[in-house]
């Protein structure tokens, strides 16, 4: 499995990527319910991978094939306009891997990279937000030392309660 940097140029295999995990959401919010449309996520996540203190990797199963995972961390920012970096504080922005390579080792590997780095860029703490009706994903974080910090919200963008968790980068 080969490791790299994402780029802008990558934007579409990601989308790809985001996408279909995403339509495995609907084992938690039911047949009806539809992931953003591949068009709007492209467009943000082009703008995102060309963000400043923005970082990506993906794991490439083999030559031309499509992306098995991806994850990214980044500055976390206010709520509110304008948007200010929050001091001390990185947001997990992604983490997806793809069906056919859950359990293979790739979340652990990539959520390990990310808490590396966030280390290694002088962050003491780690957000991420996560559908709140995703089981599989809470369990994961948690085993993994993030903790629920029992805020939660709706994303309009997903359409679906997410709840944040944080954890402490020691």
């Amino acid at each position: 499995m080969e490791m790299r940097a994402a780029t802008v140029d990558d934007a579409a295999a990601i989308t790809r990527l985001v996408h279909g995990c995403m339509r495995t959401y609907r084992a938690f919010m039911g047949d009806d319910w539809e992931p953003p449309a591949p068009e709007d996520q492209q467009a943000d996540l082009e703008q995102r991978l060309g963000g400043v203190g923005v970082r990506t990797r993906v794991a490439v199963a083999a030559q031309g094939e499509e992306f098995a995972a991806i994850c990214g961390w980044m500055p976390a920012r206010t709520e509110d306009e304008p948007r200010d970096p929050v001091p001390g504080l990185a947001h997990l922005w992604m983490l997806f891997v793809a069906q056919g390579h859950w359990g293979s080792g790739l979340a652990p590997n990539l959520l390990d990279w990310a808490r590396t780095g966030m280390k290694a860029a002088d962050y003491d703490t780690a957000r991420l937000w996560t559908p709140t009706g995703q089981a599989r994903a809470r369990a994961f974080y948690e085993r993994r030392g993030w903790y629920a910090t029992g805020t939660e919200q709706y994303n309009p963008g997903l359409g679906l309660d997410v709840t944040e968790y944080r954890l402490v980068l020691t």
